[in-house]
């Protein structure tokens, strides 16, 4: 006999899958009745060709199967049993003809979240602080292991590397007011020597993003470091990566904005030397 849950969860899906859900209900209470020791057989799916979503919600639904003993994946992935080795999927990797074929099931109006049903129901969705913390503490014990933080380190900095990922991650920011000030010095001592790369008409140079470049033939380029963000910093650390890409550079930090006098002259200095 079909369950009342079952019932209820497949009341409007139609004649066929009334049909299929009954002959799926049968056959799970079939192969998992008491056997001579008091357990419950293994249940597994039927050798008829049935749907196999109605399949696993009758086994979720029913009454006969779940109990301690029972070999369900719902109830085996409960007690743990489909995790880690024991999982079917173990260490499998899709090949990248698979991944791609993935991808473009889920292009346009094939992905599943531009159902009106599913969109309706995510809508006003928000994740609870509990779940947040747990997402955030779980991928922090991730990255602690060494060969994990490696390929994250890895793959971030080869996106970094890619002028189009950099333009969509930096393209909405906006030129902050010490930028601004240093810009309004630079323009003053040198009219259209400079020009400001760090939002808009980026520049990536080896995967960094200098705030001010040289637009007259010469490789120099201009950081302001932030006394807050860039607080313990080495310049020179900066300093040699742009020279190792074929760039002088002239770091400003925050605090020495104060003093707009000074930073003029390390600007004229900078900009006057062949070798900074």
């Amino acid at each position: 006999m079909v369950s009342n849950g079952v019932e209820k969860s497949f009341g409007e899906i139609g004649e066929r899958g009334t049909l299929q859900l009954l002959v799926t209900s049968i056959v799970i209470s079939i192969i998992s009745r008491p056997l001579p020791n008091g357990t419950r057989g293994a249940v597994r799916p039927p050798l008829i060709p049935l749907d196999r979503t109605l399949f696993n919600m009758a086994i979720k639904n029913s009454k006969y199967v779940h109990k301690n003993t029972c070999l369900c994946p719902f109830c085996k992935a409960k007690r743990g049993e489909m995790s880690g080795i024991n999982n079917s999927m173990y260490g499998h990797k899709d090949s990248k003809e698979r991944i791609e074929a993935k991808r473009i099931c889920m292009l346009g109006d094939k992905n599943p979240a531009k159902r009106p049903e599913v969109r309706a129901k995510l809508k006003g969705y928000k994740q609870t602080p509990e779940h947040i913390k747990k997402r955030f503490d779980s991928l922090k014990e991730t990255r602690k292991k060494p060969e994990i933080f490696k390929k994250f380190s890895e793959i971030t900095k080869n996106h970094w590397k890619k002028i189009e990922y950099v333009r969509k991650i930096c393209g909405v920011h906006k030129q902050n007011k010490k930028e601004k000030i240093l810009e309004d010095i630079i323009n003053n001592i040198f009219l259209n020597e400079y020009k400001y790369v760090g939002t808009g008409d980026i520049v990536v140079i080896d995967g960094k993003i200098p705030d001010f470049i040289n637009v007259n033939g010469k490789n120099k380029v201009i950081e302001l470091f932030g006394d807050y963000w860039h607080k313990g910093e080495d310049i020179n650390i900066k300093i040699n990566f742009y020279k190792e890409n074929g760039y002088d550079a002239l770091v400003i930090w925050e605090k020495e904005l104060k003093n707009e006098k000074e930073v003029a002259e390390k600007i004229i200095n900078f900009t006057n030397n062949e070798h900074s």
